[in-house]
């Protein structure tokens, strides 16, 4: 499959996503809140043809947020082959920092999972690339993303690619969600209105992915991934 028909396949749709949050925070989620985050994402055209065209060309250093385009493919992880580097001294640090305490989760994951998540990871890293001096780094101002979530004035810090008609769509969070969503909804679902924000200085995607059981039955895995996209200063 292409990478569209992949994604379109693969990710929730937006009824999916707001059936998934009320169902499983009982109610604590409403359709106004969840209409009130999906107000503030931002989209791609499942038509945008230049983007997915990069798209497939793109690499990115999970350690230091490096951008490769046209390079070919950069180190994988030996033991998980999820997370990729622009040199072995990335790889050293980003081992060091976190990815030992991930890479067996994420030998867990199923290939497709982590194919997905590293489009979605992607797919935001060419939206922030400032195309009049593509060697500015992607945390620059002159982005669509920067731009974008400036203007709305939304402060979530983790965002979730659904599929939204036409477009992908990352709809914004609020942080206190990921907890409760990756430890399979056991904990209390957050009340935003209560919650003391979480000060994170950059965007982490959390993307729910449809899988197959033995049986047939779909279900849901998340997989989490933090970017080296800079939130804007809202307010």
């Amino acid at each position: 499959m292409d990478a569209v028909t992949t994604l379109q396949t693969l990710l929730l749709n937006t009824e999916d996503f707001a059936d998934m949050l009320i169902e499983n925070s009982k109610g604590a989620f409403t359709l106004a809140m969840i209409q009130h985050q999906l107000d503030g994402g931002f989209c791609v055209t499942w038509d945008d043809e230049q983007i997915f065209a990069i798209l497939p060309l793109t690499h990115q250093c999970d350690a230091c947020g490096n951008i490769h385009i046209g390079k070919g493919r950069m180190l994988a992880c030996r033991d998980c082959k999820t997370s990729h580097y622009c040199s072995r001294g990335c790889q050293k640090l980003h081992w060091k920092a976190e990815h030992k305490m991930r890479c067996r989760e994420q030998q867990e994951l199923s290939k497709t999972h982590c194919r997905v998540a590293e489009m979605c990871l992607k797919l935001l890293s060419i939206l922030c690339i400032d195309w009049e001096d593509p060697s500015s780094p992607i945390e620059a101002e002159n982005n669509f993303v920067y731009n974008i979530l400036k203007e709305r004035g939304y402060s979530e810090h983790v965002y979730v690619p659904v599929c939204d008609g036409d477009a992908l769509c990352f709809v914004p969070m609020p942080v206190e969600t990921l907890s409760w969503i990756t430890t399979g909804y056991k904990e209390a679902p957050p009340c935003t209105e209560q919650v003391p924000c979480v000060l994170i200085s950059n965007m982490v995607l959390c993307v729910p992915v449809w899988t197959q059981l033995l049986d047939g039955d779909p279900v849901l895995s998340q997989v989490v991934k933090m970017t080296r996209v800079s939130l804007p200063r809202v307010g």
